[in-house]
């Protein structure tokens, strides 16, 4: 996009390395569908299975992949104007 200050990000991490220990964790990745809409992925790993009888991933793992996901997009969204215009540059020191 000509004149923009920041593109939403493509198929990457969900946020930057080090950011979230747990969400370095869960290695949640986000990208966006054709028309723009969010797409959080958990990929699968065998550590995260809670039952290993059923085989099933722990409830505890899928509801902080749900609330990571929706975390971010709500920052996503709530931050996007200022990223556009360059009032906020991403990936800045916090200090």
């Amino acid at each position: 996009m000509e004149g923009v200050a920041c593109q939403r990000p493509g198929p990457h991490a969900a946020l930057p390395p080090g950011r979230s220990p747990y969400v370095d964790y869960l290695g949640v990745v986000r990208g966006d569908t054709a028309d723009g809409a969010p797409v959080f992925k958990l990929p699968f790993r065998e550590e995260l299975i809670g039952n290993p009888l059923l085989p099933a991933i722990h409830g505890g793992v899928t509801a902080a992949f749900l609330e990571t996901a929706a975390i971010i997009e709500l920052a996503w969204t709530a931050m996007w104007e200022d990223l556009e215009s360059g009032r906020i540059v991403p990936d800045a020191a916090v200090t």
